[in-house]
């Protein structure tokens, strides 16, 4: 014989239970959600840190070997009429034959050029602080560096960026967001195999 009583208990608290478990499974859901975007979040910051980072090496480099060899590193090209006269040879930092050199400066190995390994390459051009470039903004001829110049700047290049919106992220990182066409760091459409390219400044030079 059922007890009328009880057996309404064991309904409500069955339907409360029922309740629980869904209210407990939408938290768990939701948290999942947050904890994936956290995920993601944290997941690109690291990229960004450790892309300025590497940036910041090649700035070391660059400064090293000027240090000890008390020369710029060669342009990679004399008189062509192209982007490589305002050049230096990034490979230099891996490996020179100038006298006091005391590199590798870099961890990178050299195909042509100096290959980055996780983006394409690593170039060191000499370009204006001052002139407009970026974003669909060729450096050059925009950019160029003549004799006497005050604003030439050695940059850090790195090509083979996949994305618009990681640049952006470490535009964020270094500049607060200031564009890619200001501040210490700029981006540019490559296009190709480069995609999407970097420069970072790393000192004043006299070209």
């Amino acid at each position: 014989m059922f007890n009328k009583v009880s057996d309404s208990i064991y309904l409500k608290r069955g339907a409360m239970f029922g309740l629980d478990a869904r209210i407990a499974l939408a938290i768990f859901g939701a948290l999942s959600v947050i904890s994936g975007a956290a995920l993601y979040s944290a997941i690109q910051q690291a990229k960004v840190t450790s892309f300025v980072s590497d940036l910041n090496e090649i700035g070391k480099a660059w400064e090293s070997y000027y240090l000890d060899t008390g020369q710029y590193p060669p342009y990679i090209a004399t008189s062509a009429g192209n982007w490589t006269d305002e050049t230096q040879q990034a490979v230099e930092l891996v490996s020179s034959s100038v006298s006091n050199w005391k590199g590798p400066y870099l961890p990178y190995s050299i195909d042509t050029h100096l290959s980055h390994g996780q983006y394409y390459q690593i170039f060191l051009p000499v370009i204006k602080d001052s002139a407009t470039w970026g974003d669909t903004v060729n450096w050059y001829p925009t950019g160029v560096c003549s004799s006497g110049d005050s604003d030439c700047y050695i940059w850090a290049h790195i090509s083979g960026i996949e994305s618009d919106s990681f640049m952006k992220a470490v535009d964020n990182e270094v500049d607060n967001g200031d564009g890619a066409q200001n501040g210490n760091f700029r981006w540019r459409n490559v296009g190709g195999a480069h995609k999407w390219g970097s420069y970072f400044k790393i000192a004043p030079i006299k070209r």
